[in-house]
C-alpha cells in the first residue's frame, strides 16, 4: 500500500499510547488579554489622588484606527492609533484611558479600554492553567492573514500573510468575530511587535505543555532483516481506524535516536479513550514526519 501526502502538512492524528515518551514544555507567565478585562488597580500602580497611573511598561494599540477622543466623555474623535503603536498609559476614567507617547508624560487623548492590550504575555487556558497557542491550518490560498482589528475587515497592506503550520501565542481572543490576536514571541516589551488577528477558524489551539515522539529504541530487532533501523509507530485519523483497519489507515512516523537530533516534538492536545483503548490526540506534521508506508517497512506480527 502507498500513500502520497502532497498538500496538507500538519493533521491531527490518534496515536496508540505505546511506544510514545511524553515530554514536558516550560510554562510561562501568562498575561490578562485586553485592558477593559481586569481591574486596571491590579496592573498600573496609583498616583496622586488615584486616577493617575505610573507603569514602566507600556500596552499595545490592537486596532487600527483606535479613535482617540480629547477627553474621557467626548464623543468625536480628535486623531486616531494605529495597530501595534506603544503607549503609556496617564490616567484613568470609566471605559477610557488617557495615553501618551512611550517613554513620555505628554498626553495625547483618551482612547477605550478595549483597544488596548494590558497582557504582556500570552493567555492562559482556563482549562489547563498555561499559556495558549495556536498552529494554523492550512487554507485554499495556502498563507492566512492576520488583520489589524479583530473584525478581520480592514487589511490592504496592512495585513501579514502568515504561512500555514506554524504556532503563534495568543495575546487575546474576541469573542464577537471569534478572531485570535497572536505574537511569535513570548513577552511584549516596547520594541516587539504584535502579529495580527486572523479568525479562530484558521487556528488549532495547543493549550497544554505536553508533546510526545516515539521511542528512542523503537528499531528493528538484531536478526531481522531491517535490524537497526528505526521501527514505526502508526498515526491514524480516528480511533476507529486504528482498531478496525490498523494496517490499511497506518501514517508511519518512525522511531530511534533520530529524535535526538531535532528539538520538535509532536504537540498533544488530549488523551482519549475509544472502546476500551487509550489513545492520544496529537499534531502531526505529515510530509516532514510520516512517511509513505512501505510493505518492507512493515514489522512482522
Amino acid at each position: 500500500m502507498g500513500s502520497t501526502i502532497t498538500k496538507i502538512r500538519w493533521a491531527v492524528m490518534f496515536m496508540t499510547l505505546g511506544a510514545l515518551t511524553v515530554f514536558f514544555a516550560d510554562i510561562g507567565l501568562a498575561g490578562p488579554g485586553r485592558c477593559d478585562y481586569q481591574d486596571l488597580e491590579s496592573l498600573y500602580f496609583p498616583t496622586g489622588d488615584g486616577v493617575g497611573v505610573d507603569r514602566v511598561a507600556s500596552v499595545k494599540v490592537i486596532q487600527q484606527q483606535t479613535p482617540v477622543y480629547p477627553s474621557a466623555t467626548a464623543t468625536e474623535a480628535a486623531s486616531t492609533l494605529g495597530f501595534n503603536e506603544s503607549v503609556r498609559v496617564l490616567a484613568l476614567e470609566g471605559a477610557r484611558v488617557q495615553v501618551g507617547h512611550a517613554g513620555t508624560l505628554e498626553a495625547l487623548g483618551w482612547v477605550e479600554r478595549a483597544s488596548l492590550l494590558c497582557g504582556i504575555a500570552p493567555l492562559k487556558s482556563e482549562r489547563t492553567g498555561i499559556e495558549q497557542k495556536v498552529y494554523l491550518r492550512p487554507t485554499e490560498h495556502g498563507t492566512i492573514p492576520a488583520y489589524p482589528t479583530p473584525d478581520l475587515q480592514q487589511c490592504g497592506e496592512q495585513c501579514q500573510e502568515l504561512p500555514p503550520f506554524e504556532g503563534y501565542f495568543v495575546f487575546d481572543y474576541d469573542e464577537v468575530h471569534h478572531s485570535y490576536l497572536l505574537g511569535d514571541i513570548c513577552n511584549l516589551d516596547d520594541t516587539s511587535q504584535l502579529t495580527g488577528w486572523i479568525s479562530d477558524a484558521h487556528g488549532l489551539l495547543w493549550d497544554t505543555v505536553y508533546g510526545v515522539r516515539p521511542t528512542d529504541t523503537l528499531v528493528f530487532p538484531e536478526g531481522h532483516a531491517l535490524a537497526g533501523k528505526p521501527e514505526i509507530v502508526c498515526a491514524y485519523t480516528t480511533p476507529a481506524d486504528a482498531l478496525q483497519q490498523p494496517i490499511q489507515r497506518c501514517l508511519p512516523v518512525p522511531g530511534g535516536e533520530r529524535w535526538y537530533l531535532s528539538a520538535h516534538r509532536l504537540p498533544l492536545l488530549e488523551q482519549v479513550q475509544y472502546e476500551e483503548r487509550g489513545f492520544y490526540k496529537v499534531l502531526l506534521p505529515l510530509k516532514s514526519i510520516a512517511l509513505p508506508f512501505m510493505e518492507g517497512n512493515d514489522r512482522e506480527q
